[in-house]
């Protein structure tokens, strides 16, 4: 039997899986810009020239408010240097609990690096993957969240936006996150069918009652394998 990625067990209820470059930070070589996002320009991983770190705005306070009700795990496609690098500038960087590289990733013949959930020795119930390459969780789709890559635009607002979606997740009585993001996404679809120019706002407290109502619906033969989801009882 194949071990796990991470042995020892999750002190949180749900693990959250993040990718970094594009996703929560952006390293372009050379001293490209004065953005305020700015947070270094050394030499990095051996390379004979200057780089620039952007961190996404809102990065660190997603890292800290999500690290409060989810284990956050770093699965990245770069090398190990290069990401504990561009990591350890980040202001929140304690509030992750395990890195996975490049190593850990699977390449595939169309250039992607595969990561595979069912590696990481956590429940695929509550795991969720937020990554601005869908290839990258093929695997287990349904597990995963698309976030639009982010190179140096200080205007950008998609982790204000997701933070709220994934903590009322992680406040639900959900057992399954499979089941609301199978919501979220319905959700989104439904939205952008009838026209509307912003669909995340008031995302978080529309999947709120999307999965209240959902889970009134649940036949009582079905409430004890609910309750035991939520107290954590059930691992299948």
């Amino acid at each position: 039997m194949i071990p796990p990625y991470i042995k020892s067990p999750s002190p949180k209820r749900f693990t959250l899986v993040l990718d970094l470059d594009e996703t929560l930070l952006h390293y372009m070589e050379g001293n490209v810009s004065n953005n305020a996002n700015i947070v270094s320009t050394p030499n990095i991983a051996n390379s004979q020239s200057d780089g620039t770190l952007y961190i996404r705005p809102g990065a660190d306070d997603f890292l800290g408010t999500l690290s409060q009700h989810y284990e956050i795990v770093i699965f990245t496609a770069a090398m190990k240097d290069y990401a504990d690098w561009a990591i350890e500038h980040m202001n929140n960087s304690k509030c992750i609990s395990h890195r996975l590289y490049r190593q850990h990733a699977t390449p595939s013949a169309s250039g992607f690096y595969i990561k595979d959930l069912s590696r990481l020795g956590r429940d695929l119930s509550r795991t969720i993957i937020v990554d601005n390459i869908a290839e990258n969780f093929q695997l287990q789709p349904e597990n995963g969240i698309f976030i639009k890559s982010w190179f140096t635009d200080p205007s950008d607002t998609a982790l204000f936006e997701l933070a709220p979606l994934l903590v009322a997740i992680a406040q639900s009585p959900v057992g399954d996150v499979r089941d609301a993001l199978k919501l979220f996404r319905q959700y989104m679809l439904e939205q952008m069918a009838r026209g509307v120019a912003n669909p995340t706002l008031h995302l978080a407290q529309n999947i709120r009652q999307l999965l209240d109502k959902h889970y009134n619906k649940i036949s009582p033969k079905q409430q004890p394998r609910r309750l035991a989801h939520q107290k954590g009882l059930y691992n299948k």
